[in-house]
């Protein structure tokens, strides 16, 4: 706009300034008008990126809180993908092993992350961030002192249940970082997070068995490294994390006023709704029975009580509703967060078939290059999380994952094509799964992209991480589900098939079979006609049947890969008129001078 007098102007352009200076004076008005009537202080409330105080984002402050949640996400991660690798000599170690129970070790790991990503998320909301990660990585080092201390398996799961806590507080870690930078940065941000993640998540199973075997401390090392993690994450959490606190998020409102409003029936239905669910989805199948009343029964409980919730929160007059349904009427809110709860389900198709897969398929593979390849699922979708967001700092975000959507649920349903090729197989395996996970390290920050407001990211990124978790117990269940029914039938079938083909009776059929399953070698039975080179048919029969059944797995996560296509078409991008704004401003930064000019990264 010129800065020529009006009346030097022409009367269009007259009339075009004025209109202009009207709309501003109203925005300006508006903005007052919004800080005037919100609750929080000025200091507490978004700014854009220009606003923000000079050497913002260099400041120890940000520096320390940024490595606070990357520390923080490492021992959340870490908390049962160091134990998960080494669960079956941890149990012998404390006396038992053999035991059904050893399975709550991971079911109360995932149990206490579910309810407490949904809570932590609501409360932070309303009181204030900072104490709540320190609590929750001081919950985290309790446990791992825990664990490394255990003598007998409750003290492990006792263990397990805290660490499965403070993960609920440490995975909080996209919507965390998300308040702290501009919206446009949101993926870089997470991309760096992930870096934090390599020791415990990508190279986990590997410097997990490297510690078991080649140790004095054996599997207790895992605790000890996690103890000091996270008693790093208390101190930089303590030192450098200072959101804005209860006196800048709420003028009028006492502590007193906010938890007599607090919505504790939804708290009450919603975790005992999801405890119920994932409990039933981790029983089946593995402790239980899916036909067992145990299983049906807390899993119809579970949804039961859900549905519950939902008619609440639709009844209730709560100012602050513990579920808020509204989130869901944003269409591009919901249509992310279920693509990455998809995304997610897809890749534990994979990340937990694929192991078991390895040495039946593979069996002349000597066992340091059987661990190799059964890890490579997790070790390429992770460097996907980490290198994604990177291309979306500069490309299109939406066109990225749509692109991924497409091209990795292609590749890995191609998988089921000839699992016995082991070529082909690991490289649709790495490539599928490395750009599927790059297409999730776009999509989860973007979960965050509707909710323009601190007062409700907490809260939308909670819930998100929970749906994203009962999602992936939900994969668990029907993946292991569809390989159990479809061994059933596929094993049987050629066992027979080879077995009569070589003189042998089919009354020796079952037997043969067991010793398969146990992974026992057939030379050691004594069956008539099991000769050497029958031997050689039978095994290579069972690898075909094997074959067979997680052929239909790996094809299955077509359906769910189709279904995320069409919801990537829905997902919201990067608003470039949003893309400087800045949720929550490290407050110990305040005192600095604020520079237009020099605010930006």
């Amino acid at each position: 706009m010129s800065n020529l007098p009006p009346t030097i102007l022409k009367d269009g352009e007259v009339q075009e300034q004025q209109q202009a200076t009207h709309i501003e004076a109203f925005s300006d008005v508006y903005a007052v008008e919004k800080a005037i009537e919100s609750d929080r202080r000025p200091e507490a409330q978004g700014k854009d990126q220009a606003e923000l105080p000079e050497g913002y984002f260099y400041s120890p402050s940000f520096i320390g809180s940024y490595c606070a949640i990357g520390v923080a996400f490492s021992c959340g991660t870490g908390g049962f993908a160091l134990v998960a690798p080494i669960l079956s000599e941890i149990s012998r170690d404390v006396g038992a092993y053999g035991s059904s129970n050893v399975n709550w070790v991971g079911i109360v790991y995932s149990l206490a992350q579910a309810v407490i990503l949904m809570l932590v998320g609501r409360l932070s909301d309303i009181f204030g961030r900072r104490w709540f990660f320190i609590v929750g990585s001081s919950i985290g080092l309790i446990g791992s002192i825990v664990g490394a201390t255990a003598t007998s398996l409750g003290q492990l799961i006792a263990g397990e249940t805290l660490i499965g806590i403070a993960a609920g507080f440490q995975c909080s870690f996209f919507w965390v970082v998300a308040e702290i930078v501009p919206m446009k940065r949101r993926f870089i941000a997470n991309a760096g997070l992930f870096l934090w993640t390599i020791p415990t998540n990508t190279l986990g199973p590997k410097i997990a068995a490297t510690i078991q075997n080649n140790t004095s401390m054996k599997w207790r090392g895992c605790f000890y490294y996690l103890i000091a993690m996270n008693a790093l994450s208390v101190l930089l959490w303590f030192l450098f994390y200072h959101p804005p606190t209860f006196n800048l998020l709420h003028r009028t409102k006492g502590p007193k006023q906010l938890i007599m409003g607090f919505d504790f029936v939804g708290f009450f239905l919603f975790s005992a709704g999801m405890i119920l669910l994932l409990v039933g989805l981790n029983w089946g199948g593995s402790l239980y029975p899916w036909v067992s009343g145990y299983v049906l029964g807390t899993l119809l409980s579970g949804f039961a009580t859900l549905v519950a919730c939902v008619i609440y929160e639709l009844r209730t007059s709560i100012e602050e509703p513990y579920l808020p349904l509204e989130l869901f009427k944003n269409i591009k809110y919901t249509s992310c967060v279920i693509w990455c709860s998809i995304e997610a389900m897809t890749f534990y198709a994979f990340g937990l078939i694929w192991p078991k897969a390895v040495p039946i398929l593979y069996p002349n593979l000597d066992q340091a290059s059987s661990a190799t390849i059964s890890g490579l699922v997790t070790m390429s979708f992770a460097l996907g999380q980490m290198s994604g967001p990177f291309f979306a700092n500069w490309l299109p975000a939406k066109k990225l994952v749509i692109i991924g959507s497409f091209i990795g649920t292609g590749l890995l349903a191609a998988v089921a094509a000839n699992p016995l090729n082991m070529s082909l197989t690991v490289g649709l395996l790495v490539t599928g799964n490395l750009i599927i996970g790059m297409a999730d390290g776009i999509g989860l920050p973007m979960t965050t992209f509707p909710i323009k407001t601190q007062e409700r990211l907490g809260t939308a990124g909670g819930l998100s991480g929970c749906i994203r978790l009962a999602g992936t117990s939900i994969a668990v269940a029907m993946y292991s589900t569809i390989l159990s029914n479809r061994l059933n039938q596929t094993i049987p079938a050629v066992i027979e098939t080879a077995a009569l083909s070589t003189g042998i009776s089919e009354s020796a059929v079952p037997e043969l079979i067991t010793v398969l399953n146990d992974g026992r070698p057939l030379g050691n039975i004594t069956v008539e006609g099991l000769t050497t080179s029958a031997i050689a048919l039978i095994e290579q029969a069972y690898r075909m049947g094997n074959a067979r059944a997680y052929s239909t797995v790996f094809l299955s996560t077509l359906g769910f890969g189709g279904v995320a296509l069409i919801l990537s078409f829905f997902i919201g991008g990067v608003d470039e008129s949003d893309g400087e704004y800045v949720a929550a401003v490290i407050q110990n930064t305040n005192e600095m001078v604020v520079d237009p000019e020099k605010g930006h990264i």
